[in-house]
């Protein structure tokens, strides 16, 4: 049987960080200069860039260190997470970076054509709510390869 789309998604995922690089196309993000919010300011409750982002933040998204998982959806991005570092034995590239910026995972459940994205300004990377478990990886290991550029 011929891999699946996530399979081959995956193992493209994993040649290229096991050679040490973070190829990426060349998109439109390639020309965004980030301007990253410092963990720290990551906070809830409208007071902040995530409180700004989403009224129910707190529980939609996760911050460093990336293991509170009080409600479901962040139960379902620290499984993500874990899905990513277990794909190879050696520490992921991917999520080095994620640890050194900071970012924040966040579920999106508002009405959305995007699938994932990251938000330069907030430094977080959205997920849309409605995707399944291998659509969720995939799009977060691709948003996870913008906060490198």
């Amino acid at each position: 049987m011929p891999p699946s789309y996530i399979e081959r998604a995956v193992a493209r995922h994993l040649s290229h960080t096991s050679q040490g690089r973070q190829s990426h196309t060349r998109g439109y993000s390639t020309y965004l200069l980030p301007t990253k919010t410092l963990p720290g300011e990551l906070c809830f409750r409208g007071a902040g860039p995530l409180g700004d982002w989403h009224p129910d933040a707190e529980s939609l998204c996760l911050v460093a260190p990336y293991d509170q998982a009080g409600h479901q959806a962040q139960a379902d991005l620290v499984a993500l997470l874990a899905a990513i570092e277990a794909l190879d034995p050696a520490p992921d590239p991917l999520l080095a970076v994620l640890r050194r910026t900071g970012a924040a995972i966040c579920v999106e459940d508002r009405p959305t054509t995007v699938r994932g994205a990251y938000n330069v300004d907030s430094n977080l990377i959205e997920l849309r709510a409605d995707l399944d478990f291998g659509e969720r990886l995939l799009i977060l290991i691709h948003e996870l390869r913008h906060l490198d550029q």
